[in-house]
Parts: C-alpha cells; structure tokens; sequence
C-alpha cells in the first residue's frame, strides 16, 4: 500500500463517524401486525451517521411475512428531533419536546425469513437529540392497510 492510499484509508475512517445505534424490538419481540390471514413482523435499530453524504438518519429494519394470498410486509418510519438544542448529562434524557422532521417507508417484501433493508434521511441540523418511530404495516390489495402499534427509540445526543 502507498502512503497515498494509506492517508486516504485515514483519512476516510476519520471523515466517517457513527453515533451508537438504539435497538427497536427485537427477534425474540419483534413489532407484530396482523390481518387478513398474514402476520408481519420486524425489528432493527436506529442511529446516525456522518459520511461522505453528509449527517443523516439511518434505520435498519429486518421484517418478514407468513403470507396469505399475495400480502406483502413493510415499516413506516418517522425520524423525530427536539425542537431545540438540550443540554443534559448523558444519563438524562432531554426535555426538550419532540417534533416529526421525516418520514419514510421501507421496500414491501414477501419473503418468509428475514429480510434487512436500510433507510436514511437527512439529519435535523438546529437538534441536539433525535429518535425514531416504527410501525410495521401488511400490504393488502384493495383494502385499508392493517397497522401494528408504534415503537418509540430512545433518544439519541448528536
């Protein structure tokens, strides 16, 4: 390797940082939605992210289906920010009130085991703490798409 490539190799791990990722759910309890005759589920993480696209949201959401007819399984995802900069030790949560700054969903899938899909947005830049919202949702033809509760994450400083 030259030293050309190995400062560029530095200087990339350098530019890149990861704030520690929030779980929501879990395989053991995933978020669950029913309806129709097919269950969905999913569960992942939230974090955030500062790469060569700039600070942005990310989830990663693993979901599957046990499918009835041609149903298919996806998440609604909502990245939410305090409405102003917070100050408070790590072991506080902020007080700050919350406000939706983004929405998204992931692809629909059909698939019987997990499948794990990646979503991002752009980042609140006047926030000082972000979270998610999740909520898995069947795909059903010509008609209303049943949806699970919602999962909050905890709050991320960043």
């Amino acid at each position: 390797m030259t030293a050309a490539c190995a400062s560029a190799v530095v200087l990339a791990l350098l530019m890149s940082t990861t704030a520690e990722a929030v779980p929501w759910n879990s395989s053991s309890n995933p978020l669950t939605v029913t309806g129709y005759g097919s269950t969905g589920e999913g569960y992942g993480s939230f974090y955030i992210s500062t790469g060569s696209s700039g600070t942005r949201y990310k989830f990663r959401v693993r979901q599957r289906i046990d499918n009835a007819d041609n149903h298919q399984v996806y998440a609604n995802l909502e990245y939410w920010s305090n409405t102003g900069i917070c100050l408070a030790p790590a072991f506080f949560s902020c007080n700050a009130p919350y406000q939706k700054h983004a929405t998204d969903v992931t692809d629909r899938t059909t698939k019987s085991s997990y499948v794990t899909l990646y979503e991002t947005a752009p980042i609140d830049p006047y926030a000082s703490f972000h979270r998610g919202r999740v909520r898995m949702r069947l795909d059903i033809p010509w008609r209303f798409d049943p949806a699970s509760g919602w999962t909050v994450t905890e709050g991320i400083q960043y």
